[in-house]
């Protein structure tokens, strides 16, 4: 199949954002409905896991984005 697009969630991007906003760690976590550790998972590229559909739109509004800001594409061969 070619020309098919994967949209991946971006897990630098999502600090990116949070940092861009001026929230902490902490701050953003309980905005979000997370724990503190379960949002660094989301963050960090060593952390496991990947947000919810739920929480990824929580996200999107809580730092004023897009979904395509959180997320990176890559072109299938």
């Amino acid at each position: 199949m070619n020309g098919l697009t994967t949209i991946h969630f971006d897990k630098g991007k999502m600090k990116e954002a949070r940092e861009r906003k001026g929230f902490s760690l902490t701050e953003a976590a309980t905005l979000l409905g997370l724990s503190k550790q379960q949002l660094w998972t989301y963050e960090n590229e060593s952390g496991r896991g990947t947000p919810s559909p739920d929480t990824l739109a929580r996200a999107c509004v809580l730092y004023e984005i897009e979904i395509s800001d959180l997320t990176a594409h890559e072109q299938a061969a």
